[in-house]
């Protein structure tokens, strides 16, 4: 990972962490807030956290649930440290893009001994609060355009994606409705993707497809799956072929554009009772 810059002098400190610092349109980045401390009691963090606004990006942020802590060795000192906020972030254009600084507020717990007036309170502990104002550093992303050479089938999709397809007959009755259904599973811009195009043969009915999203907002970006059912209904007889879908994307570990393709599909239609008295 990648740090903004120096962490701050003193017990207690954030940084700034990005998974990269050099990245094309679309290309997931992970940004964390990670609190260092030592020799200092963290009370809590008050409300008065300011993020960036994070111009230029798409912004998914990920679930914390509880912060926990965990030791870190850093720059010569060992430290407690914790995650305090943590997002993915998808360059909208090309460029340098600058995140400003984000600003949090913590409280901590200081023993203030010359108020101890008894047994008791040394026991227990006399503590006084201090509120203390942290500066997570800014950091400048890079964002290159996208290669040119994009394919025809390119969907917009950045990162690493496969495809699936089921027909539900390929023999069937005229009138009757046939659905082909696309499963596109991988991780990176999932939400963004467009949904691939069918070349239905000429004398089908097309209607508009289903899209069911399985995402999930994880450090290596959104992973899941989009499921597109397109359903259409033939309305004469005869021997029909379904060409290939092609999905197009951009891997940036590659630094290549892909291409996959589904097979093709050879659908018979049965003539209804009508185009067979027409027929004789």
């Amino acid at each position: 990972q990648r740090e903004a810059n120096n962490a701050t002098e003193g017990n207690i400190f954030i940084r700034t962490l990005v998974s990269k610092t050099k990245v094309h349109e679309q290309e997931a980045i992970l940004l964390s807030y990670k609190l260092y401390f030592a020799g200092v009691d963290v009370a809590q963090f008050t409300n008065n956290t300011r993020l960036p606004e994070f111009k230029g990006f798409l912004k998914q942020e990920l679930e914390m649930g509880e912060i926990q802590t965990e030791l870190e060795h850093y720059d010569g000192r060992n430290y407690q440290t914790a995650i305090l906020y943590r997002t993915l972030l998808f360059p909208q254009r090309s460029g340098d893009i600058h995140i400003e600084p984000a600003q949090f507020e913590a409280v901590l717990r200081v023993q203030n001994r010359a108020q101890v007036r008894s047994i008791f309170d040394d026991f227990f502990g006399s503590y006084t609060t201090v509120t203390k104002p942290l500066t997570a550093p800014g950091v400048t992303i890079h964002v290159d355009n996208l290669p040119a050479g994009k394919p025809a089938g390119f969907s917009g999709g950045v990162g690493q994606f496969s495809i699936s397809s089921h027909i539900s007959s390929t023999d069937l009755q005229a009138n009757e409705a046939v659905t082909l259904t696309l499963t596109i599973q991988g991780a990176g811009n999932m939400k963004l993707l467009k949904t691939p195009a069918v070349d239905w043969p000429e004398g089908f009915e097309v209607y508009d497809p289903k899209v069911t999203n399985n995402f999930q907002n994880t450090t290596s970006g959104v992973t899941g799956t989009k499921i597109i059912e397109y359903l259409a209904i033939p309305r004469a007889g005869g021997t029909y072929t379904l060409p290939p879908v092609q999905f197009s994307y951009y891997d940036p570990q590659a630094d290549s554009y892909k291409t996959l393709t589904t097979p093709e599909y050879t659908i018979q239609v049965a003539r209804t009772a009508t185009e067979e008295t027409s027929a004789t």
